[in-house]
């Protein structure tokens, strides 16, 4: 989706930008989305210091400074982890990735973003980013499955940067 926001999103009439939102608005909600309702529980833990779920000291010392005690981020720079569609998606893979490779910068009509999600590949083991990634997919109302460490070591292994086989990816 970078290349979109980078290269054609920011380029969009707003008769463009009339008709995609009434198309998406013309969508039938999917059945398997659980309804999000927001819950203050993790944010007081983690305020208070007394955060026992597994991986939210990883949070707390990695994420907190950017998306907040409250998981509510700060729009428009650094989105909410609370009630977001990617934390909440059955495939947790996009997440995973965010987590494991950061992400790349935006450049809208030529100005960079100011903020950009770091990687925390080297920093932190396959079972740390699976604790992370579960407690996201389970604080501040929500609930969404959890991570495990075999998903993050097989997308650590496929998207390795050293690796020959993203060379060749990126090469085509």
């Amino acid at each position: 989706m970078i290349d979109v926001v980078n290269n054609s999103t920011p380029y969009l009439s707003g008769d463009d930008v009339g008709a995609i939102a009434t198309y998406l608005k013309s969508l039938a909600p999917t059945a398997d989305e659980p309804p999000y309702a927001y819950d203050g529980t993790t944010a007081e833990d983690l305020q208070s210091g007394h955060a026992s779920a597994t991986g939210a000291t990883l949070y707390a010392s990695n994420c907190g400074s950017c998306h907040g005690a409250d998981g509510k981020g700060f729009s428009p720079f650094l989105p909410a982890l609370a009630g977001n569609p990617t934390v909440l998606d059955n495939d947790q893979t996009s997440l995973i990735n965010l987590i494991l490779n950061g992400s790349t910068p935006l450049v809208v009509k030529g100005t960079p973003d100011a903020y950009r999600m770091p990687q925390f590949r080297l920093q932190l083991a396959d079972e740390e980013i699976a604790d992370v990634v579960t407690f996201i997919r389970n604080g501040w109302g929500n609930r969404a499955s959890p991570a495990t460490a075999a998903q993050v070591a097989t997308l650590r292994k496929t998207t390795d940067p050293t690796s020959d086989q993203v060379v060749i990816l990126k090469m085509r």
